[in-house]
């Protein structure tokens, strides 16, 4: 699970409860503001709050 959000302050709280509460290998917050022109140009309307919840499932045979 990844969190994404431009505002540093969600992003930091969401860094503290994933190593608090979750599995760092598996979960991740994002500073949008630090990637938006590298990864996220075009792609995010930076006027608007989104969520975006990318996921995967590992096929464990």
């Amino acid at each position: 699970m990844v969190y994404a959000d431009y505002d540093p302050i969600a992003v930091a709280r969401s860094r503290d409860l994933l190593e608090e509460h979750g599995d760092t290998r598996r979960h991740a917050a994002i500073d949008l503001q630090a990637v938006a022109d590298q990864c996220w140009a075009g792609v995010v309307d930076q006027a608007c709050t989104r969520a975006v919840k990318l996921s995967a499932e590992a096929n464990a045979e």
